[in-house]
This record gives C-alpha cells, sequence and structure tokens, in this order.
C-alpha cells in the first residue's frame, strides 16, 4: 500500500512538543522531532518497507507509528478520499497556507450548550487567575466630561439590555426561499476583461438614522404594517430602482394606508 505524508500539515513549536494540524480535516495532534522527519522523509508514494529500506526505520517502529498517523491523517494513502481532497485543493487554492489555515478550520464549526461553556468557565477560574475588570488612569490623566451628562439618548441606551433569543416557531419553505434569495439570488448576469459573472443584489438602508429611521420598500408589494419580516425578493423593471419609504410626521397606517415613498 503507498503512502505519502500530507501536504496540508502545519507545525508550531511548544513546550517540550510540537503541534501539527491538518487544516483540510481539522484533526491537531502532538509528535516528536522524530515524526516530523519520517513525514519529511515520506513526501512521495511508498511503501512502508520502501520507507525502512531508505531511511533506516524499523518494520516494527514503522507498523506502531503509521496507523496513528494515518488516523491524524498526517499519512495518505494513494487512491483515498483524502488524496483526492489534497489533489483538488492543490488544484483550486490559490491563496496560499495561512489563508487556507483559516478558511478551512472555521468551516461548519461544533458549537457547545450554554451550560457545557459554564462549566468549562467554572472550571477554569478555578485555576486561572481572572484579569483586572477595568485599568485605572493615570495619575497626570485629563478628566473629561461625563458623557451622559445632559444626553438623553446615550442616557437611554445605557439604560437599556437587549436579550435576544431565537424563536421556537419554525419559518416557511417560501420565507426561507425569500431569504436566501434576498442574500444570495442570481438575477442576471454581468461582464467584465475577465469574462461573464454573476449579477445579485444587495440590501441596503439609506440615510437611516436614530431620529429619521429609513425602509426599502418593495416594489412587487406595497407597505403595511402587517408584513411579514421576511421580505420578498425585489424585482424592478429594467432601469428603475427600489424606492425608499420613510415615515411622515403626519403618517397614519388607518388613515393613510401606505407609507409615502421617494422615489
Amino acid at each position: 500500500m503507498k503512502m505519502r505524508s500530507s501536504k496540508t500539515l502545519v507545525f508550531y513549536p511548544g513546550t517540550n512538543k510540537v503541534t501539527a494540524c491538518n487544516f483540510l480535516t481539522r484533526s491537531v495532534f502532538e509528535c516528536s522531532p522524530e515524526v516530523i522527519g519520517l513525514l519529511a522523509s515520506w513526501g512521495e508514494w511508498a511503501s512502508t518497507a520502501e520507507i525502512a529500506r531508505a531511511h533506516g526505520w524499523s518494520k516494527s517502529e514503522l507498523n506502531a507509528v503509521v496507523p496513528q498517523l494515518l488516523d491524524f491523517s498526517a499519512l495518505v494513502t494513494a487512491g483515498s478520499p483524502l488524496d483526492e481532497q489534497e489533489t483538488k485543493f492543490s488544484g483550486q487554492w490559490n491563496w496560499g497556507i495561512p489563508t487556507a489555515l483559516m478558511h478551512f478550520c472555521v468551516q461548519d464549526s461544533e458549537f457547545i450548550t450554554i451550560e457545557q461553556a459554564e462549566a468549562r468557565q467554572i472550571e477554569r477560574a478555578g485555576h486561572v487567575a481572572q484579569p483586572d475588570l477595568l485599568l485605572r488612569n493615570a495619575a497626570g490623566a485629563i478628566r473629561l466630561q461625563n458623557a451622559l451628562d445632559d444626553n438623553e439618548l446615550l442616557t437611554l441606551m445605557a439604560r437599556r439590555r437587549t436579550n435576544r433569543t431565537a424563536a421556537a416557531p419554525t419559518i416557511t419553505a417560501q420565507q426561507l426561499s425569500d431569504c436566501l434569495f434576498a442574500g444570495m439570488g442570481i438575477t442576471g448576469e454581468t461582464s467584465n476583461c475577465v469574462g461573464t459573472l454573476p449579477l445579485g443584489m444587495t440590501l441596503r438602508a439609506a440615510h437611516a438614522t436614530p431620529t429619521r429611521p429609513m425602509w426599502l420598500r418593495l416594489a412587487s408589494r406595497a407597505w403595511s404594517p402587517a408584513s411579514t419580516i421576511i421580505p420578498p425578493p425585489i424585482t424592478t423593471s429594467a432601469g428603475s430602482r427600489p424606492t425608499i419609504c420613510r415615515r411622515s410626521p403626519n403618517w397614519s397606517a388607518g388613515r393613510n394606508g401606505p407609507m409615502p415613498c421617494l422615489a
């Protein structure tokens, strides 16, 4: 069976150890300098017997360490799924190893529950000193005016506390479709000097301030207070643009109907 060392391994030294990470499989393990030497010498497809003859390793030593290196994705078997994955990576990735390390290691991250996170914090607090909650100013520091003095808006914001939780009811398939289309929908094609590119949409708030909120009005339906939170796709005719709605000081949903709009 032919094997070689993985092409997507990254090593970094620690205290009396070296830590290795295969960023394609997100496998992290500790190894000795001897194992690093073995992996460095196993850069081409070769069998265990060939490596033993070429580099002076005993077969018993290799038979003991090779299964572990395969489990850690440090060694790759010819024709295996990992071999195909590395071949695809080598042919398509053009942004270097540091970028690949970040990109692949943050994909599909596993999450722990709040209870598990709190248990870890309690365990860590038992043997790790806590940092200072704040830093005191030096003796010669210049005292500035309290930002909350005579500022009703900041005072109100300081008193408020947002507690966001996930809603129990599920959304409909149509609402999910609208969300995905609004964020990633392709409405056509455009081109530049390189070639043809997909044309999508970007939703933006225009001139929104705390005292003058503004909304995107959807051209496919009139705005109403009972509209769903998740907007439908924006459709406009050629050359037109979505209209922007703002609340008029004299506007009333029951008396005036839809909001007045600015083209």
